[in-house]
C-alpha cells in the first residue's frame, strides 16, 4: 500500500506546481556521480534553484538524453524521491518524507481553509485536505505540509484576532481596601517599592516574576565606583538639566565608562499589552482593565480576592542599652523565657533571642531599676502601625558629606549611618492558642567611628541581624547579643570659680570616661482592634437633611 502511494506520488510531483522548463533536451553523462549531484546540475540547467533533502545520498550512472521532464520523472521514481515547486524552489526529498498531519482550523471553516490555500498558490489536487468539524487531515511531503501548516496557522491567529476584537470590553473594577497604583518608600536613599493590585494583574497576565533585588557577589562587597561626579554636584547639574560630567577619579584620571547598552528587547508584558491592558487609576483607586469579555469574570474574582481587608499590626520597638555587667542583673535567659537570676551566664554570645511573655511586667520593672542606677537606658522606643503582611520600616539615621577631590573640581558624596529596622508580620492561626504573629526582622545597626579612620574621614561600623520567630500576641522578642564601646567626654568644674578668667582653669577640668555597653531589640506587636464606625456618627439621608429647612420655623 505504502509503495502504491509512493509510485502515485512519484509520478505526479513534478506538476505539485508546473516548473516552467527552459530547455527540452538534457544531455548528461554520469559514471558514479552523486544523486545530489545530478539532480543539482537538471535543475540548474533550466535556470532554477533546488532543495535537497540532507539525508539523500546514492549514486548515479548512464547516459541522459531525453527531455529534462523525463529525465527527471525518471530520477524520481528510480530513487523514489518526491519533490515540490513551490514558484520558486524545487524541493526534493525521500519517500519516507511523506507524512499524514492533522490541523485545527477553528475558528476556520472548510472554505475558509480553500480560498486561504488558493490565495496563496498552494492548493494542489494531488495533496487533498480531508476535513472534519474542526480539524484538518494531509498526506504530503514534508515540506508541503509545513507550508500549508504556516498558512493555515496565520489564517487562524487573523480569524481569532478580529473574534477577540469583537468581543473586548473596558471594565471598571473599584477598591476599597487595597491599592490600584504601585507605591514607593524611601529608607536609607533606597526605594522600596510595593506593587499595586494592577501590578500584579500585568505580571500574572505576562507569565512575569518580580525580579529579586541585586545581592552583593560572594565573598564581600565588590569594589566601589568612582566618587566624583556622582554626588551633590551631579545632582545639582541634573536639577538644571545639564549633561553628566566626565567622572574622573581622585587625582585627575578619568574613569571608564561604561558602553552605551542596546536598547532593550520589547518584554512579554509589553506583547500582553498589545491583547489586554491594566492600568490603574490613581484619583478613584481603581483598576482599568481592557480585555475579552470571557476573561472578566477571572478578573473579578482575582481582584475581589486581593481587595480584602487586612488586619492591622502595632510594632513597639524598644533599643535598649546596657552595662557590660548588667545583663545578669536583667534576668534574660537567651534559652527562650525569663527568669530571676543567671548565675555563669555568657553575657558575650552573639545573636542572641528570647521571648519576653508572662514575665513583661518583672522584665520591665528590673529593666526600670537598672535605669535608675545609670546601668541601662532606653535610647529609642518607636511605634508604627502596619498591615498584616506588609513591611514597616524604621529609621534613625545621621549623614556625613565627604569631599572627593579631583583635578578639575570637588564633590560631595553622602554616607550614611544609623539604625534600621525592618519588621514584616504575619498573623498566623493556632487552633486553641490563638493567634500569634510570625515577625521576620533585619536590623542594620551602624555608626561612625573616629577611631579607624582614613583622611580624617571616619568608618562606618555596622551589625546586622536577620531573623524570624513567632510570637503570641502581647509578647516580646528580645534580639541582641553584641557589644559596643561608647566614649564620653565632657567638661566638669567648680560653679563659678571655673569661671573666673584666667584662674578659672584651675577648677576646671575634662572627663573622659569609656564604657562597654550590650545593645537589646526588644520588639512586641500587638493586634489592632478592627476598625468599626463612630457609635454616634450621623447617619441621616441626604433626602431628609433637604426637607430640614422646611420644617424650621
Amino acid at each position: 500500500m505504502a509503495a502504491a502511494v509512493l509510485l502515485t506520488f512519484s509520478a505526479a510531483l513534478a506538476h505539485a506546481a508546473p516548473i516552467p522548463w527552459h530547455s527540452h533536451r538534457f544531455n548528461y553523462r554520469a559514471d558514479g556521480t552523486p544523486l545530489r549531484q545530478v539532480l543539482a546540475d537538471l535543475i540548474a540547467s533550466q535556470g532554477l534553484s533546488i532543495n535537497i533533502d540532507a539525508s539523500l545520498n546514492g549514486k548515479v550512472s548512464g547516459v541522459f538524453s531525453e527531455s529534462a521532464p523525463a529525465t527527471f520523472e525518471k530520477l524520481l521514481k528510480t530513487n523514489g524521491l518526491v519533490a515540490y515547486f513551490d514558484g520558486k524552489t524545487v524541493h526534493v526529498s525521500s519517500g519516507a518524507e511523506i507524512r499524514e498531519r492533522i490541523f485545527s482550523i477553528t475558528p476556520l471553516t472548510a472554505a475558509d481553509v480553500r480560498n486561504e490555500l488558493a490565495r496563496m498558490n498552494l492548493d494542489e489536487p494531488q495533496f487533498p485536505l480531508r476535513f472534519s468539524q474542526s480539524s484538518a487531515t494531509l498526506t504530503a511531503p514534508a515540506i508541503y505540509g509545513d507550508m500549508v501548516a504556516l498558512a493555515i496557522g496565520n489564517a487562524r491567529q487573523h480569524a481569532l484576532s478580529l473574534q477577540r476584537q469583537d468581543q473586548t470590553a473596558i471594565r471598571v473594577f473599584p477598591l476599597k481596601h487595597a491599592l490600584a497604583q504601585d507605591t514607593t518608600y524611601q529608607v536609607g536613599g533606597r526605594d522600596f517599592p510595593v506593587p499595586g493590585v494592577a501590578s500584579l494583574l500585568r505580571t500574572l497576565m505576562a507569565g512575569a516574576t518580580t525580579s529579586a533585588p541585586a545581592t552583593a557577589p560572594p565573598g564581600g562587597n565588590g569594589p566601589l565606583p568612582g566618587l566624583a561626579g556622582q554626588g551633590l554636584a551631579a545632582q545639582g547639574r541634573a536639577r538644571q538639566g545639564l549633561a553628566p560630567s566626565v567622572a574622573t577619579m581622585p587625582g585627575g584620571t578619568v574613569a571608564d565608562m561604561p558602553a552605551a547598552s542596546a536598547p532593550p528587547a520589547e518584554s512579554t508584558a509589553q506583547v500582553v499589552a498589545s491583547r489586554a491592558n491594566i492600568t490603574a487609576d490613581v484619583r478613584t483607586n481603581s483598576v482599568l482593565v481592557y480585555d475579552t469579555s470571557a476573561m472578566m469574570p477571572h478578573y473579578e474574582r482575582t481582584i475581589a480576592l486581593l481587595d480584602r481587608p487586612q488586619d492591622l499590626v502595632e510594632i513597639e520597638a524598644e533599643v535598649i542599652e546596657l552595662e557590660e555587667s548588667a545583663a545578669e542583673r536583667l534576668g534574660v535567659q537567651w534559652s527562650g523565657r525569663t527568669s530571676l537570676s543567671l548565675p555563669g551566664m555568657n553575657s558575650a554570645a552573639a545573636s542572641l533571642s528570647t521571648i519576653v511573655g508572662s514575665d513583661s511586667q518583672a522584665f520591665q520593672l528590673r529593666l526600670h531599676a537598672l535605669q535608675t542606677e545609670n546601668k541601662a537606658r532606653i535610647t529609642s522606643r518607636p511605634r508604627v502601625l502596619t498591615l498584616n503582611n506588609s513591611q514597616a520600616v524604621i529609621g534613625s539615621q545621621q549623614r556625613i558629606h565627604v569631599r572627593v577631590a579631583g583635578e578639575r573640581h570637588a564633590d560631595l558624596y553622602p554616607v550614611d549611618a544609623g539604625l534600621a529596622l525592618r519588621v514584616t508580620p504575619l498573623i498566623v492561626e493556632d487552633g486553641a492558642a490563638g493567634r500569634k504573629v510570625r515577625l521576620s526582622i533585619q536590623i542594620d545597626d551602624g555608626d561612625f567611628s573616629q577611631d579607624i579612620a582614613t583622611d580624617n574621614i571616619p568608618s562606618v561600623r555596622n551589625n546586622y541581624i536577620a531573623t524570624q520567630a513567632v510570637v503570641g500576641e502581647g509578647d516580646s522578642l528580645l534580639i541582641g547579643g553584641y557589644h559596643l564601646q561608647q566614649q564620653r567626654s565632657g567638661l566638669a568644674k567648680i560653679p563659678l570659680l571655673g569661671d573666673i578668667p584666667l584662674i578659672g582653669g584651675l577648677f576646671r577640668f575634662r572627663q573622659d570616661n569609656g564604657r562597654r555597653v550590650e545593645r537589646l531589640f526588644r520588639i512586641t506587636p500587638r493586634l489592632a482592634p478592627a476598625l468599626a464606625p463612630e457609635p454616634n456618627l450621623d447617619v441621616t439621608p441626604p433626602e431628609v437633611l433637604r426637607d430640614v429647612p422646611d420644617r424650621l420655623p
